[in-house]
């Protein structure tokens, strides 16, 4: 079965990992933020599990094919998860659901850019 093979492609792993998050759940963006930097981590081979927000919107300029709308849009959802995880800003299961969709969303831009840069590699 692919959904338990190890070999699931990162994109698949990430969206079973993320939808398997429940929005009540009290630690809800800190799993949504591991299953993001799980995820950038693979398709990109780089080190990011262990990084800050800033450190990551740093390493994300040496990141192939991402543009500055995806750059903009993982800075905003980094920010604003930093926000309700630190800053004790409380958030609703709806809210924690519009970021959840925001965020595969997010993931779904990152994946359509891994064609781009093969092509622009093959060319």
């Amino acid at each position: 079965d692919i959904k338990d093979s190890v070999a699931a492609k990162p994109y698949e792993r990430f969206l079973r990992q993320s939808r398997s998050i429940m929005p009540e759940d009290d630690e809800f963006y800190i799993k949504q933020t591991h299953c993001l930097k799980e995820y950038l981590e693979t398709v990109f081979s780089c080190r990011i599990l262990s990084l800050t927000t800033t450190e990551i919107l740093v390493a994300a300029d040496e990141l192939p094919g991402l543009d500055e709308g995806i750059k903009a849009e993982l800075g905003r959802w980094l920010e604003e998860s930093d926000m309700i995880k630190f800053a004790g800003v409380s958030a609703s299961r709806q809210r924690n659901e519009e970021m959840k969709k925001r965020l595969e969303e997010l993931v779904s831009r990152i994946e359509a850019t891994k064609g781009q840069r093969c092509i622009k590699g093959a060319a």
